[in-house]
C-alpha cells in the first residue's frame, strides 16, 4: 500500500535529485576534462588525482539516486541517512588523498554532528569511526611524502589527533542534542495529549451540565403540568360521582368507567410526579431489615392468595442513609411489576444481604422473565412490554432515579423462564454483625 506523501518527503526527494543531478555534472565535467577515473596502485600515489577526478561527484551521486527512490517510497529516515553518508564518502574521497593537512576535514565533525542529532547515537558513531579511519589513511598518505627527519611525523599525527578528538567530541555533543529534543518532543506531545483529554473531559462536563439543567426545567414544567391535570381530574371525578349516584342503571356503568380511567390516569401522573420531583435531602439513617419487614406485612395483605410473598433479612440492623418514603415507592414499583409477571401460582422474594461496605437489596419473581434484547431498555421512561393501558412504562425509570439520588446502584438479572430479580445497592452507614444466623435461613411465606 502507498504510504502518504509529506512535505517533508518532498523536500528530502528534491535535496536528493539535486544533489545527484549537480554531483553527476560534476562527474561529467572531470571526466571530460581528466578522463576515465583510474583506480590503480599508481594513481593512488598521486594525491591530487582521485580528488579532482570523476570519483568524488560519483561516490555523492550514487547514494543520492537511491535516497530519491527511498523518499518517494516514504522511507525517510532512510532517505536522510543515506544522503547523510553520501556527502561524508564525498568528503573522504575528496580529503583522504589531500593528506591529513586538507582544510576540508573540518566539515566533517559537522556532519557527524548534524547525523547524530538527527538520528541519533548510533549513525553518529559510526560517522565518527568513518571519519577517524579516514583520517588515519590520510595521515599515512602524509607522512610517506614528508621526507624522514627525526620528528617530521609529529604534524600529521598531532593534526589528525586533533581532527578526531573535534570529530568525537561533535558526536558526544550530537547525542546530547539528541537526547535532549527528543525529550522536549515527548513532553510537548504528552501536554498536547493531556490538553486534549481536559479539553475532552471539559466538553463532557459542559455537556452534562446543559443536561442536567434541561431536565431541571423540564422537571418544573412536568410538575406544573401535573399539578394542573390532577386539579381537573379531581374535578371530573368529582361530577362522575355525582352523577353515577343520580344516573339510571343504563348510565351507571360509563360513569364507573370515567372513574377508572381517572384513576388509571391519575396513577400516570402520580410517577411523572415522582420523576420530576427532586431530591429535597430528607434523608435519614435507616434500618433496611426493619423496613423491609413494615413493607413486606403490607404488601403481603393486597396480594393475590396465588401470589407468595417471601422475606429474607438478616437478623442485625442493616443501616443506609436515604429517604424511607423514596425507598417504600422504589420497592412497591418492583413488587407490582413482579406480581403483573406472574402468570399463575408464583412467589415474589424480597431478600437482603450486607457487606461490610454496602447493603444489597433483592426483590425477584418466579414469572417469566424479560427477554434479553429488553434488559437494556428496561430502566428507560416509558419503555413497557405490557399491553396498552395496563403499563406506563415509569416504574423502573423511577426505582433508578431513587437509586442514583442516593448514590445506589439499581441492576436487573433475568433468565427467559426463570423469572427476573432487581437488585438495589447502596453504601452501608454501619453494620452491626450479631451473628451469622440469618432470618432469611427460615424464608417466611407471608402471602
Amino acid at each position: 500500500m502507498e504510504r502518504p506523501r509529506q512535505p517533508q518527503g518532498r523536500i528530502l526527494r528534491w535535496a536528493a535529485l539535486t544533489a545527484a543531478g549537480a554531483a553527476l555534472s560534476w562527474a561529467t565535467a572531470a571526466m571530460v576534462r581528466n578522463g576515465l577515473p583510474a583506480l590503480s596502485p599508481a594513481s593512488l600515489c598521486g594525491l591530487d588525482y582521485i580528488a579532482e577526478s570523476a570519483l568524488p561527484p560519483l561516490a555523492l551521486a550514487l547514494p543520492c539516486l537511491v535516497a530519491f527512490e527511498l523518499a518517494r517510497r516514504g522511507r525517510l529516515r532512510q532517505c536522510g541517512l543515506l544522503i547523510a553518508w553520501g556527502l561524508l564518502l564525498f568528503c573522504q574521497v575528496v580529503l583522504v588523498p589531500r593528506g591529513v593537512f586538507a582544510v576540508g576535514w573540518f566539515v566533517q565533525p559537522l556532519i557527524v554532528l548534524m547525523v547524530t542529532c538527527t538520528f541519533g547515537m548510533v549513525p553518529g558513531l559510526l560517522q565518527a569511526v568513518t571519519v577517524v579511519l579516514g583520517l588515519s589513511i590520510a595521515t599515512w598518505i602524509t607522512s610517506a611524502e614528508i621526507t624522514p627527519l627525526a620528528d617530521s611525523h609529529a604534524g600529521p599525527v598531532l593534526q589528525a589527533v586533533v581532527a578526531s578528538a573535534v570529530t568525537v567530541a561533535m558526536a558526544l555533543c550530537g547525542v546530547l542534542l539528541h537526547r535532549t529534543l527528543v525529550l522536549a518532543i515527548r513532553t510537548e506531545e504528552h501536554q498536547r495529549l493531556r490538553m486534549e483529554e481536559q479539553r475532552r473531559a471539559l466538553r463532557h462536563r459542559e455537556n452534562l451540565l446543559r443536561h442536567a439543567m434541561r431536565i431541571d426545567t423540564v422537571g418544573e414544567l412536568s410538575s406544573m403540568v401535573v399539578h394542573q391535570l390532577r386539579n381537573q381530574f379531581q374535578l371530573i371525578l368529582g361530577y362522575a360521582t355525582i352523577g353515577m349516584q343520580a344516573a339510571d342503571p343504563r348510565a351507571t356503568a360509563g360513569f364507573r368507567s370515567i372513574i377508572e380511567t381517572l384513576g388509571k390516569s391519575n396513577d400516570l401522573l402520580e410517577n411523572l410526579l415522582g420523576m420530576a420531583r427532586q431530591n429535597d435531602g430528607r434523608v435519614e439513617p435507616v434500618d433496611l431489615c426493619a423496613l423491609c419487614r413494615q413493607v413486606a406485612d403490607s404488601y403481603a395483605r393486597v396480594l393475590p392468595s396465588r401470589i407468595a410473598l417471601r422475606l429474607s433479612v438478616p437478623t442485625h440492623p442493616v443501616s443506609v442513609l436515604l429517604d424511607p418514603q423514596g425507598l417504600e415507592h422504589a420497592l412497591l414499583n418492583l413488587v407490582i411489576n413482579a406480581r403483573q409477571a406472574i402468570r399463575g401460582q408464583g412467589a415474589i422474594e424480597i431478600k437482603l444481604t450486607a457487606t461490610a461496605d454496602k447493603a444489597v437489596l433483592e426483590v425477584s419473581d418466579t414469572g417469566p422473565g424479560i427477554a434479553p434484547q429488553h434488559l437494556e431498555s428496561v430502566f428507560r421512561p416509558f419503555f413497557t412490554t405490557k399491553e396498552k393501558g395496563k403499563g406506563t412504562g415509569l416504574g423502573l425509570a423511577a426505582v433508578q432515579r431513587f437509586a442514583r439520588s442516593s448514590n445506589g446502584e439499581v441492576h436487573v438479572r433475568s433468565e427467559p423462564g426463570q423469572g427476573a430479580a432487581f437488585i438495589l445497592e447502596f453504601p452501608a452507614l454501619r453494620l452491626e454483625v450479631l451473628g451469622p444466623r440469618r432470618e432469611g435461613d427460615r424464608a417466611q411465606g407471608l402471602g
